[in-house]
């Protein structure tokens, strides 16, 4: 049993999906924290996310879409799906074609119910996204997707580092961040600074870009360059 104090997150009797996803944004980043907020989160997570109208995932495929627009091309392509929790991404580009999706994700919990949609080749939990992605080779996928995940309470915006480094030359990022979390996460001027390096280029952004009836969020299509 963990010891970790954080937020609770058992339902009182009169508590709804939104109070829960807030209470999730009241994290402190802390692993221990997050790890036994999504193990208690897990079993309700889908019907929560989609009672409050998450359109994360669905706008994270279509501009994956857009980015390979060929069906044929995208049945090759290698996409990792970086904290992919429940699979909701996944699903998502099944349906449109993506035919080789892999998935890493911090709770174990989560990455069992992503592992009963079907959609994933290879799944991995306990993968803390603040940290370099040890079980993933470096410049390996040709489509990087990471979906709510940059968001209040959960990850750095230097997670960004680990994340390119995973992609290989020529592929794309494509990457949510919830606008309450850039007003205070620095993350916009973190990916500037990489694209000075010339690691990363910026391809598109899609501004105020539907994500959760509470919120919208800013989307990224990156280029990995180098």
């Amino acid at each position: 049993m963990s010891t970790h104090a954080g937020p609770r997150l058992s339902r009182a009797k009169d508590d709804t999906s939104f109070d829960v996803i807030k209470r999730s944004h009241s994290l402190s980043g802390d692993t221990g924290h997050l790890d036994d907020f999504y193990r208690d989160w897990a079993a309700s997570y889908d019907a929560d996310v989609t009672d409050q109208g998450y359109l994360g995932p669905a706008m994270t495929t279509a501009l994956a879409v857009d980015v390979t627009p060929e069906e044929a091309e995208r049945s090759r392509t290698t996409v990792l799906d970086a904290g992919c929790g429940t699979g909701l991404v996944g699903v998502e580009l099944a349906r449109a074609g993506f035919g080789s999706i892999d998935g890493i994700d911090l709770s174990h919990p989560m990455v069992d119910r992503a592992r009963d949609t079907g959609t994933y080749r290879h799944l991995t939990g306990g993968i803390d996204l603040n940290h370099p992605v040890e079980c993933v080779e470096p410049e390996t996928y040709d489509l990087l997707v990471c979906c709510g995940v940059f968001t209040v309470g959960h990850v750095e915006a230097r997670a960004l580092d680990h994340l390119v480094e995973v992609v290989r030359p020529g592929g794309v990022l494509i990457i949510s961040t919830r606008l309450s979390y850039l007003h205070r996460s620095g993350f916009s001027e973190h990916l500037g600074e990489l694209a000075e390096t010339g690691k990363i280029s910026l391809l598109r952004t899609e501004e105020n870009g539907p994500y959760i009836d509470e919120e919208a969020a800013k989307y990224w299509v990156l280029s990995k360059d180098r």
